[in-house]
């Protein structure tokens, strides 16, 4: 996130930016500054990095949607967000290569999943993801080869269920 791929042994700023909310996954990370604008920046090779490209981004780099963020969560392929409005944007591999589920076509841009915006927080992981709801419930789409979803099956969802109320 400095402009290199030199491995730091101690603590090194990242950016100019002042970052309210990160999430860290094993080779990419994104962070949402106090502007709410998102920034994504390392791995890139599924799009996760939201800028329309596989290129590796070596330093926080904006992610191409004009919306304001609250939240983001990356897992193993892809990313996903939750808006300051509740709506819910997904990028990089949808999960189970479901390409309706996870962003546009290609992956390469963040993109709504579901025109509902009653969403505060959401959970990607190795080819899934979670959602929670105002009223509390949570949403899952993507794989469920475990029965992750607890709902009596392995299917995969090709988009968000409601798995509890």
């Amino acid at each position: 996130g400095v402009g290199d791929q030199e491995t730091r042994v101690l603590p090194t700023r990242v950016g100019d930016q002042r970052f309210r909310f990160i999430s860290a996954e094993v080779k990419r990370t994104c962070a949402i500054d106090d502007l709410r604008v998102l920034y994504c920046w390392g791995d890139n090779e599924f799009g996760q990095a939201g800028i329309g490209s596989r290129d590796l981004v070596l330093s926080p780099t904006r992610t191409l949607v004009d919306v304001d963020f609250n939240m983001v969560s990356g897992g193993s392929f892809g990313v996903c967000g939750v808006t300051v409005g509740g709506e819910l944007y997904c990028w990089g591999k949808p999960p189970e290569d479901l390409t309706n589920t996870a962003s546009s076509a290609d992956g390469l841009l963040p993109a709504l999943i579901t025109n509902d915006s009653d969403f505060t927080w959401v959970l990607q992981g190795y080819g899934n993801a979670c959602a929670q709801r105002v009223d509390a419930s949570i949403w899952c789409w993507g794989r469920n080869q475990a029965g992750q979803f607890a709902l009596g099956d392995v299917s995969p969802r090709n988009a968000p269920v409601l798995v509890a109320p």
